[in-house]
């Protein structure tokens, strides 16, 4: 009985191990079929039919789509726009009107990439035909993609409304606020704060932000240059090799006062790219004006026409250092240079001038200070330049009438009331001529050149007063 017991338990053990053999093996051969991504024939009548069956089953094309999408976003549009396009072919026979749109967008935006800006657009403006079956960040990302080819056909109007509809539609969309931003920084500089502003919040690891939010600050029409510092600051701090970030913020220390720190960025910036002329005009400008450095001035500027040889202001403000050096050839030369590339400024004029006056070729001088007034009606130091020949060559009416016109242009300029005095002076107007002393001094109280006039004036009027008591 025993034996009969036992050899009915192991028969059953048996059965038990050999279906759960079998189970094993089917769970495997799952696993393999989903590996291996083996499609089961499905025994349909029609290909209508089996799309329907793919359909119901919700077994649609993501797959390929995820695959251009990864494609896109490294740059592989024509690779991305045959997958997006495979995968719309099946959305048209799937009837799937949310995949119809999206990879509409997908088909658009690769075409754009690839410089086909106005059929972006057609398909664009199709895959709205199908806003309603999509979710906001799809649309969103529609929308952006549409900006993005307005944008590249220069349609700001079109751009600057796509953009605008993306960020209503997906509040996280750092692109739409850049590029928006970007378009604002033409001239509408607060908008374009907001906008980088909100970007940053997504993207605070992107150095052109900064920059660009900091030129922004730079050029609104209400300074804010320590803004504009901290910015370029910052976008220098993510990516230190930036020449634009320092050299940007050596021009924003330049403006604000900040001498020595601008020399040292420009100086920075010299050492990142030294092939970039600005940086060493600008340190020029800055020995010539503010260091009296005269010989570092001329040589930044050497390097700098060396590697930009038609610029004009290299060749003027050189000239300039030539100038206060007494260097008076080589400073007409470079001021000819400039006036050559740009005859219509009026300092390149002024200063040529002012040259001619030194070598006493008046002539030449009020020449070169008419044609500045006729580029400029207020350029007042032309007037008072040649007013001061005038002078000097006994014409003293017409002297006067350019004092004048000098003061009305600038009733601050003690020059030109301490020239028009001397002027009266000579001849013989002594009263109005101790007026302009007086009004000289009342605007610069050290200038001891006008206190000493004022005292010969006043030695004059009182012999003159005790003439006529005789």
């Amino acid at each position: 009985m025993k034996e009969v017991n036992i050899r009915k338990i192991i028969k059953n053990l048996f059965f038990y191990l050999i279906v759960f053999l079998v189970v094993i093996l089917f769970i495997l051969y799952l696993f393999y079929l989903r590996e291996q991504k083996i499609t089961v024939e499905i025994p349909m009548d029609s290909k209508s039919n089996i799309y329907k069956f793919i359909s119901e089953k919700k077994l649609d094309f993501s797959y390929t789509i995820k695959k251009a999408d990864s494609l896109f976003a490294i740059r592989e549009y024509v690779e991305a726009e045959s997958l997006y396009t495979k995968a719309h072919d099946f959305s048209m026979k799937s009837g799937n009107e949310r995949l119809k749109g999206i990879t509409l967008i997908g088909i658009g935006a690769s075409k754009d990439r690839q410089s086909e800006h106005e059929e972006a657009i057609e398909l664009l403006n199709k895959a709205l035909e199908y806003k309603n079956s999509m979710d906001s960040i799809s649309l969103s990302r529609l929308y952006f993609n549409l900006a993005v080819s307005y944008h590249k056909l220069n349609k700001i109007a079109e751009a600057t409304e796509n953009y605008t509809n993306a960020v209503k539609l997906n509040s996280k969309n750092a692109e739409a606020y850049y590029n928006r931003g970007y378009i604002y920084s033409e001239n509408e500089y607060e908008k374009a704060i907001k906008d980088f502003t909100k970007a940053i919040e997504f993207l605070p690891e992107n150095a052109e932000l900064y920059n660009y939010r900091g030129d922004c600050f730079f050029y609104k029409e209400e300074k804010e240059y320590e803004k504009a510092i901290k910015d370029y600051t910052k976008a220098n701090e993510l990516n230190p090799k930036g020449y634009k970030y320092i050299y940007n913020r050596g021009t924003a220390n330049y403006y604000i006062g900040n001498y020595d720190e601008a020399i040292a960025d420009f100086t920075e910036a010299i050492k990142l790219k030294s092939d970039e002329p600005s940086a060493y005009y600008l340190r020029g400008v800055l020995f010539l004006e503010t260091k009296e450095m005269y010989d570092e001035a001329i040589a930044d500027f050497n390097e700098a026409i060396s590697l930009k040889p038609d610029n004009p202001y290299f060749f003027f403000y050189r000239g300039i250092a030539f100038r206060v050096q007494k260097n008076h050839d080589e400073a007409m030369t470079d001021f000819n240079r400039a006036i050559k590339l740009k005859s219509n400024d009026p300092d390149f004029l002024l200063e040529r001038g002012n040259i001619f006056m030194k070598q006493k070729k008046h002539d030449k001088a009020i020449s070169d200070f008419t044609k500045a007034i006729k580029l400029d009606s207020l350029y007042y130091r032309a007037y008072v330049n040649k007013a001061i020949i005038y002078k000097e060559n006994e014409e003293f009416d017409k002297a006067i009438t350019d004092f004048n016109k000098a003061i009305k242009l600038n009733p601050n300029d003690t020059i030109s009331y301490y020239y028009r005095g001397i002027t009266f002076a000579k001849k013989g107007n002594l009263e109005k001529a101790k007026e302009d002393m007086e009004k000289t001094i009342e605007l610069n109280p050290d200038d001891t050149l006008a206190k000493r006039e004022l005292k010969e004036i006043n030695n004059l009027i009182e012999d003159l007063n005790k003439q006529k008591a005789r």
